[in-house]
């Protein structure tokens, strides 16, 4: 298993007379120094490193960033956090839940109908001008409630009833917006001992918040994002520990099912140039120079 790897850069900047000092360490969610705390998912994470950075007083400021970062898209279109249709028929209440994985129309057709086949008279079809579901229940009439998690998918937010046609023999739904089965769009790199938490956000979910990554790959690719200009002030005194999270805008755990995430977090250090002290060869040079002068020092120690 490998460990964690970190790179220590050290340079003199005449113009700010200031030394500066990179500390690049590179880490994965399958390493043997990461413990990894919700098990497959591998997107809460947390590293133990004595000594990582700690602000000292020659230290001017420091800047962190993620200059790189791999993450799999081995997570699924609807997952735990999204598969369930809450539902009320002929006055019963009941909730389905869909298999995680990669869908598409055809595909949720077939999961919704296997899931209904035990109870009486559902149908869908799919619109594909408008991308849109049309449910139907030739029996009773239904409800579908806006606490379901697969309600953005379906294409509802507000709970909604059917209405009757063909002279009530009939019961149906027809989506008001487009099904929607695209990927998750961003992913969001959490870390407390990073994050400047005193920042106005638009979001409370936002907080922790040190990168946003945009999911520019297909599922079972990866993406590959390099962030070499953004850098950040850091806050912290002193950091030892790293919980690393992967979520999605709303703070849920991202499931990547087993596979590992890797990513580089860089310390750029500014430190004042001191000067030195003089040298014990230098202050004997001159304890030497003042006896020759004065005898009277190597007694007294005074000129």
């Amino acid at each position: 298993m490998s460990m964690v790897i970190c790179h220590t850069y050290l340079k003199y900047n005449i113009m700010s007379e200031l030394i500066f000092e990179s500390k690049t360490y590179n880490l994965s969610t399958r390493s043997s120094s990461c413990i990894v705390l919700n098990g497959d998912y591998k997107s809460n994470v947390q590293f133990d490193i004595p000594d990582m950075i700690y602000h000292d007083d020659t230290i001017e400021y420091i800047q962190y960033s993620i200059p790189y970062v791999v993450i799999p898209v081995s997570f699924y279109t609807i997952n735990d956090t999204n598969n369930t249709l809450h539902i009320l028929c002929n006055g019963i209440d009941f909730s389905i839940t869909f298999e995680n994985g990669n869908y598409n129309a055809t595909y949720f057709m077939n999961q919704f109908k296997s899931l209904l086949a035990s109870k009486d008279g559902w149908n869908i079809t799919f619109d594909s001008i408008n991308s849109k579901f049309t449910i139907t229940n030739v029996y009773y009439p239904f409800t579908f409630y806006n606490d379901s998690s697969i309600d953005y998918i379906m294409g509802f937010t507000d709970t909604i009833s059917s209405s009757s046609v063909h002279n009530g023999i009939t019961n149906i739904i027809i989506m008001p917006r487009p099904c929607n089965f695209l990927a998750l769009p961003r992913i969001c790199m959490r870390c407390q001992q990073l994050s400047n938490s005193g920042n106005m956000k638009a979001n409370v979910n936002s907080a922790d918040i040190i990168l946003s990554i945009p999911n520019n790959s297909k599922p079972n690719g990866q993406i590959v994002f390099e962030n070499i200009y953004s850098k950040t002030f850091l806050k912290a005194d002193r950091i030892e520990r790293l919980n690393i999270q992967f979520t999605d805008d709303d703070g849920n755990f991202i499931n990547f099912n087993g596979i590992s995430s890797f990513f580089n977090i860089q310390f750029d250090i500014y430190r004042k140039n001191l000067e030195k002290p003089p040298s014990f060869n230098h202050l004997q040079s001159l304890a030497n120079s003042a006896s020759l002068e004065n005898p009277h020092f190597l007694f007294t120690g005074k000129v």
